[in-house]
């Protein structure tokens, strides 16, 4: 069994419902979710449409037993299944958007025909929308596999002012 970290966000219909829908199916489909930070709501980043509504973003601690490309197989359904659409000419609002934060030390970059990978995220450690709720559930002790910094260094070297705000500290999961 290994620790994954995923990232969840939406930006569309009941947020926090597809929110709340999509760790019950991560829970199902790929393991026993540990952690789930609070939620944090973002302006919309880099969208086709710049009226998006906000995002809801949350992160979530996983342990599993499935591979790296089986998560990103599950997830990708499971987007799907919420109408996530893909456009290749910029992003779309979206009821539901995860990605693979960390998956255990792996560091994995993968690109072909039957799957883009990339883990860790490239894009962790710029994003507060993602590097704050992160916190709210990484493990004591962990460290980057890449850069070897510790959460609260990578929190110190990010030099970006936050426009993300914590707004459900208490939000409960009950199936978890």
């Amino acid at each position: 069994m290994q620790t994954v970290y995923l990232s969840l966000g939406s930006n569309l219909d009941n947020r926090l419902l597809n929110l709340e829908a999509a760790l019950l199916r991560i829970t199902q489909t790929l393991g026993r979710v540990q952690a789930v930070s609070r939620v944090y709501v973002s302006k919309a980043f880099d969208m086709k449409d710049a009226t998006s509504p906000d995002f809801y973003n949350i992160v979530c601690r996983l342990k599993t037993g499935a591979s790296p490309l089986t998560i990103l197989a599950s997830i990708n359904s499971l987007e799907l299944s919420r109408g996530r659409e893909r456009s290749k000419k910029g992003a779309l609002s979206r009821s539901l958007d995860i990605d693979i934060l960390f998956c255990q030390n792996e560091i994995i970059k993968l690109s072909n025909k039957l799957a883009n990978l990339e883990i860790p995220h490239s894009k962790v450690c710029e994003r507060d929308f993602v590097l704050l709720p992160f916190g709210d559930v990484v493990e004591n002790g962990w460290h980057h596999p890449e850069s070897k910094l510790s959460y609260n260094q990578l929190l110190e070297a990010f030099n970006k002012s936050s426009h993300t705000k914590n707004i459900f500290s208490n939000f409960n999961y009950s199936f978890l």
